[in-house]
């Protein structure tokens, strides 16, 4: 799966990497970093399993420039980042189309 090398998110830009060792260092196939600006993806996800890591690291990204990440615990943010981006990836077609639409 393909990703962009950059990410903007309320004005900041993050960069996106690609980690082979992201599993065995970290535990997890995603990982959004407010210092350095980085979202890091592990590297051979599927395409599905890809789309929702980076939307779900995307959704981290978004909670901490607006605040609520302080606001919340863990647990919280989790499903809140879970839920969107699984929202986001199962309903992109009806997402685009509306996206799409011209007036």
């Amino acid at each position: 799966m393909r990703y962009p090398k950059e990410q903007n998110i309320y004005g900041y830009k993050y960069k996106v990497k690609l980690d082979e060792n992201l599993i065995e260092n970290k535990n997890a196939i995603g990982l959004f970093q407010s210092k350095p600006r980085l979202i890091s993806i592990q590297k051979g996800l599927d395409s599905d399993t890809g789309q929702r890591t980076y939307l779900h690291e995307c959704v981290h990204g978004v909670l901490h420039r607006l605040g609520v990440d302080i606001l919340i615990s863990n647990e919280i943010n989790e499903i809140i980042t879970e839920g969107v981006s699984n929202f986001i990836v199962d309903e992109k077609k009806n997402i685009l189309k509306i996206l799409n639409q011209k007036k």
